[in-house]
């Protein structure tokens, strides 16, 4: 066991906290979201786009300086990676909910929305580990 935790603490590590960070962001997500559809009747498909993306300035801020620091990526680089990866979780939400609340009939856009933000956590981790603060991947010279 101690082998294993040896061999895979950094990933753990970034796992966990990227728990705690994209918890933050998904607090924030969900409590605009919920305001913009039950306080201000705004229709959830826009209500998503909307929340998800202040959750992801949340989000990215949290990652790029206690998550995955040691990048030697530009912020600006960084944070154009972060939101372009942020558009598979967008997508995995948008989906997510549309099902949900309009294929399975769910009459609690809350509860869905919690559901399609989970199913988000683990697509957007992948993206930004692997793509987002990978250093690694260069498009120019």
């Amino acid at each position: 066991m101690q082998k294993l935790w040896q061999r895979h603490k950094k990933f753990l590590v970034q796992l966990f906290r990227y728990g705690v960070a994209g918890g933050s962001g998904a607090a924030v997500d969900i409590a605009i979201f919920s305001a913009l559809v039950f306080l201000a009747a705004v229709d959830y498909r826009i209500a998503v786009v909307i929340s998800f993306s202040v959750g992801t300035v949340v989000n990215f801020f949290l990652c790029a300086f206690w998550i995955f620091p040691e990048t030697n990526l530009k912020l600006w680089t960084r944070l154009g990676r972060h939101f372009f990866s942020s558009f598979g979780g967008l997508l995995t939400n948008e989906v997510g909910l549309i099902l949900i609340l309009e294929l399975f009939a769910w009459p609690h856009p809350f509860w869905a929305k919690i559901i399609a933000t989970a199913a988000s956590f683990f697509v957007n981790f992948v993206l930004f580990k692997y793509f987002a603060f990978n250093d690694k991947i260069r498009f120019s010279k």
